[in-house]
């Protein structure tokens, strides 16, 4: 079974790309929604977090505040990189049992949707990368426009290995500084150039 690396920077159109192969009938999987379900509450993940970064980043229930979290890990690249250490190896390790599951139901390949594949060296874990790109400009404008601020943004976005860096690791380019119906149409002819696989648009 072929596996699909997702990835790219903030705000680039990575989950767009993906809601789109999964209407073409690829199963897919997101990093970050795996990571948002291993914060849970009673989690082990959750107890890690919690007793590493104190109860400034919980909310009044108790539950982890992903907003207060983030503000805390990208003020320091060191507290990133222990979150990081905390979570990802988790994180895959649910994407892994999920894709052994789907190749035991007979799917050909999957999509894997990791904005962190080359920060987290995981490019191994994948057969094919993916990156889903746009311009500074748009990426800031989007990142702001889901209610981040500026600093916030340039913050998140500086923490990331810079776009034109994983551009030359990738095996293919999605660019959605376009349309959406163009965007779509790059990513149906990059699966059907992939495997064979034929769409309708």
């Amino acid at each position: 079974m072929l596996r699909i690396g997702i990835t790219g920077g903030l705000s680039t159109g990575k989950s767009t790309v993906t809601a789109m192969l999964s209407e073409l009938g690829v199963p897919t999987i997101s990093a970050d929604a795996v990571g948002h379900r291993l914060l849970a509450t009673g989690s082990k993940c959750y107890d890690e977090i919690t007793a590493t970064f104190g109860d400034g980043i919980l909310s009044d229930d108790g539950s982890i505040d992903r907003a207060l979290l983030g503000a805390v890990v990208f003020a320091d690249a060191r507290k990133r990189l222990l979150l990081e250490s905390l979570l990802h190896p988790a994180i895959w390790d649910e994407i892994d049992k999920w894709c052994r599951e789907h190749a035991e139901r007979g799917a050909c390949l999957v999509a894997i949707e990791v904005p962190l594949l080359f920060e987290a060296k995981l490019e191994h874990a994948v057969d094919e990368i993916w990156l889903v790109t746009c311009k500074p400009p748009s990426q800031l404008v989007r990142a702001i426009a889901r209610g981040l601020t500026q600093d916030e943004a340039l913050a998140r976005i500086n923490a990331q290995m810079p776009l034109e860096d994983k551009a030359w690791r990738a095996h293919r380019i999605i660019n959605t500084d376009c349309s959406l119906q163009n965007t779509h149409t790059q990513v149906s002819e990059a699966l059907a150039s992939l495997c064979g696989h034929r769409t309708q648009d």
